[in-house]
């Protein structure tokens, strides 16, 4: 049976030739300590950014077992715990969670044909601030928001929308270049960590995100099956 200590150096060997190979491609760069390389690829891996602390600390534990040994053993044996928790880390960072795997997949949207007055009822009795307008297959042609029944009434001069009005009223409006905010499309197989890229650029380059939609080509011309928003990443782990 394997010891844990031969365990945790085995983790620490698939995390250090995943790092070598991702990020250390030029022949300066494999001369790089193991603490270095996790700082230079957290700054482009929001996995390694979120544990880097722990890495960096079982990195010195694991120097420790390997550089301070006593008679060919360990001067000290990590808990099954700490191992437990070194492996959980390796596995998100080796096999990180795809999109599919986090985002909400019970998506409110509507059609040019939708009743505008309950449309927007739900979207106050929900707080959706954006909801996809699709089409026949399914596939969004534009982003219905209470700014775009805003501006319609604004620039149209509408006084009252009527009972029976459908979303067709404001379809010169729901264009998804026409908002301030920006709308993004990623794949389902893509990394999770792909999500986390554009809002954190997003916040770099002070833009404001809608949402980040979810299809199977990664493109608009497909059917919404899951998007994130700011709220929905906020405090989760990867």
């Amino acid at each position: 049976m394997i010891e844990l200590h031969e365990e945790f150096i085995d983790i620490y060997n698939e995390i250090e030739s995943f790092l070598r190979n991702e990020y250390s491609s030029s022949k300066q760069n494999e001369r790089i300590g193991h603490t270095s390389l996790i700082y230079q690829s957290s700054n482009e891996n929001p996995i390694i950014k979120q544990y880097k602390e722990d890495l960096i600390s079982f990195a010195r534990l694991r120097n420790a077992i390997v550089h301070s040994a006593y008679e060919s053993k360990p001067i000290a044996e990590p808990h099954k715990d700490i191992v437990s928790k070194y492996k959980d880390i390796r596995d998100r960072i080796l096999f990180p969670l795809k999109t599919w795997d986090k985002c909400i997949k019970n998506i409110y949207s509507c059609k040019l044909s939708s009743n505008l007055n309950l449309v927007m009822n739900d979207m106050k009795k929900n707080v959706y601030t954006h909801v996809p307008v699709v089409n026949d297959k399914g596939f969004t042609i534009g982003i219905l928001s209470e700014n775009s029944l805003f501006n319609c009434i604004l620039k149209e001069e509408i006084f009252e929308i009527e009972k029976t009005s459908t979303v067709e009223l404001i379809k010169d409006y729901i264009g998804i270049n026409d908002y301030d905010e920006k709308f993004y499309f990623l794949r389902k197989i893509d990394k999770l960590t792909e999500v986390y890229k554009i809002f954190e650029n997003a916040i770099k380059n002070r833009e404001r995100i809608g949402s980040v939609f979810i299809t199977e080509n990664g493109k608009m011309d497909n059917k919404i099956i899951g998007m994130f928003t700011s709220e929905d990443i906020a405090g989760q782990s990867i």
